[in-house]
């Protein structure tokens, strides 16, 4: 069964990309990870519109002797730099619930992927990745792809953590706070545009070992009006207080006025500790 984020939310940082390319991943475990690989990725047509879905199947296959473990597969629309190889934003996912794939075995795969937002003339591909039920990546595949109807969007060209107003972390290093603990993120966002902009922060919070959304998490940040070739900063405050001792996932994008997604997706990791 495959769970949609709606809009969601989704261009990455972590994958080991830059920044702009803000893909949530968990490092990789230094255990014995199964030796997994994407083949034979196909998709029904190679240009779609905004609005429509893509229709795909891949081949994972196991090369390992012992069986996987639990492992999933995240679908996304991903925008790439001129080189192709560089992930610049993300623009949706799906992902599917986790299950196992017996060693030395092989198992085909079909996706349906709805596309939900898209940039103007971006270098775009359908991105397929597999990994760990805790996020480490295991192999991945794209397929590059064209799609009409896309907006021009904002671009995020610095992000980190800020708690208690001093300490400064990355968007990925998951640092450790406290219920009596200030989490901000900070932002600051580029128009590329020839218009004003105005957009709207737009924050789903998960508590990343189950993959679920934590609806008593009230998020809140102001939204700005980015002039054309500007920029703006700015500030989302993250709950903690009544949260239990998890590992959290912020998952951010903007959107415009009418709610139509103006941005990448972009993720910030950080973890609480209840007091004892």
């Amino acid at each position: 069964m495959m769970r949609t984020f709606g809009l969601i939310l989704f261009a990455a940082l972590v994958w080991s990309l830059p920044l702009s390319a803000t893909q949530p991943a968990q490092p990789a475990n230094n255990g014995n990870l199964p030796s997994l690989h994407v083949e034979s990725l196909t998709l029904d047509k190679t240009a779609y519109a905004v609005g429509e879905t893509v229709k795909g199947r891949f081949t994972l296959a196991n090369g390992s002797p012992g069986a996987s473990g639990e492992i999933k597969y995240l679908v996304s629309l991903v925008e790439f730099d001129p080189t192709g190889k560089v992930s610049v934003g993300i623009y949706g996912r799906i992902q599917s619930a986790p299950f196992e794939l017996a060693g030395i075995s092989r198992k085909e795969i079909e996706f349906a992927y709805p596309i939900t937002a898209a940039p103007s003339g971006g270098n775009l591909g359908i991105h397929i990745r597999v990994a760990m039920k805790d996020g480490a990546g295991l192999a991945e595949a794209k397929q590059p792809v064209e799609v009409s109807g896309g907006v021009a969007m904002v671009r995020l060209l610095d992000g980190f953590i800020l708690v208690n107003g001093q300490h400064k972390y990355g968007l990925q290093d998951s640092p450790t706070v406290g219920e009596a603990d200030a989490v901000n993120l900070l932002l600051t966002l580029s128009n590329p545009s020839k218009t004003d902009m105005e957009v709207h922060p737009q924050v789903t919070l998960l508590d990343r070992a189950r993959n679920k959304v934590v609806k008593a998490a009230a998020i809140t940040g102001e939204p700005v009006v980015i002039k054309p070739g500007g920029m703006a900063a700015v500030r989302i405050d993250l709950p903690v207080k009544g949260l239990k001792s998890r590992t959290y996932l912020a998952e951010i994008y903007f959107a415009d006025q009418n709610g139509k997604q103006r941005s990448s997706c972009y993720y910030a990791w950080y973890t609480v500790q209840e007091r004892r």
